[in-house]
């Protein structure tokens, strides 16, 4: 093999304003990797830096509530490759239309992709431009605490368009997707960590398509939680006098966050007292 294995660690962040406009920027390292190489050039490097990648992402419709989704994502690279394995000899950019269904239980989404890149030559095939549809899912499973994700993607160089099999690509990913603080009672900011297990196989033998691979993902969003409310009678607990005990609603002193079993005080309940 030309690359037998690859160990990458992505390193990356994102920024998001009001919904509507988002950045994110990754640099992935490859901690370990091997290979044959290729019979006039050297082998691939031991490890090195891959290229960064630069995504933007300008919703056009639909927010967190909405039925449909539609945005617009450039991903863009840049050659910052250490070694000629682990990336494209110059700039690319990907413009992609998202759109999205956004169900009880359910995000589905479709991608559809172009790539700009500048043409180069691998064991007599060309690798430039490729057209590209991504089909995901996102279902959950444990309310708000574990979720099943899948991913079917597949490319091909726009100009041969899946009549050369070099240059067609097909992966199916499967994985989960835990919130391991959900699980617990109390509500914290630590609810913002997700993590993401899984893999993915190849499904066609294009060049750059792996035999198999796996992955984890840590993220955490930063966001400040409101206050709680822990009785969940609508009334957070900094101005819920008894915050472990909801309000009954009956028009007295249906503010103060406490239940009211004697509204007359006379000493008999009001669910018995006529």
């Amino acid at each position: 093999d030309v690359v037998g294995g690859q160990l990458f660690a992505d390193i990356g962040g994102s920024i998001g304003y009001k919904q509507w406009v988002e950045a994110a920027l990754v640099v992935p390292v490859a901690l370990y990797q091997h290979g044959e190489g290729m019979a006039d050039d050297s082998k691939p490097a031991v490890a090195g830096l891959g290229d960064i990648r630069l995504d933007l992402k300008l919703n056009l419709l639909g927010k967190d509530k909405s039925l449909f989704g539609l945005a617009i994502v450039p991903r863009f690279t840049f050659p910052t490759a250490t070694d000629g394995y682990l990336g494209d000899e110059s700039v690319t950019v990907t413009p992609r239309l998202v759109l999205d269904l956004k169900l009880p239980r359910a995000l589905l989404a479709l991608n559809v992709e172009y790539t700009y890149r500048k043409a180069a030559e691998l064991r007599g095939t060309t690798l430039d431009q490729e057209f590209g549809i991504h089909l995901g899912a996102n279902v959950m499973v444990l309310e708000h605490k574990l979720y099943a994700l899948g991913e079917l993607k597949t490319a091909t160089n726009i100009k041969k368009f899946y009549s050369e099999s070099a240059t067609n690509a097909m992966e199916l990913l499967l994985g989960v997707r835990m919130r391991p603080w959900a699980f617990t009672k109390q509500r914290s900011a630590k609810d913002n960590l997700r993590i993401d297990v899984g893999g993915a196989g190849g499904l066609m033998k294009g060049i750059g398509v792996p035999l198999w691979r796996v992955f984890v993902m840590a993220a955490y969003s930063p966001v400040k939680l409101g206050p709680q409310d822990s009785d969940k009678d609508g009334i957070i607990d900094p101005k819920d006098k008894c915050p472990q005990q909801p309000e009954d609603p009956d028009n007295w002193k249906d503010l103060d966050g406490c239940p009211e079993w004697d509204n007359d005080a006379d000493g008999i309940s009001d669910s018995a007292d006529q």
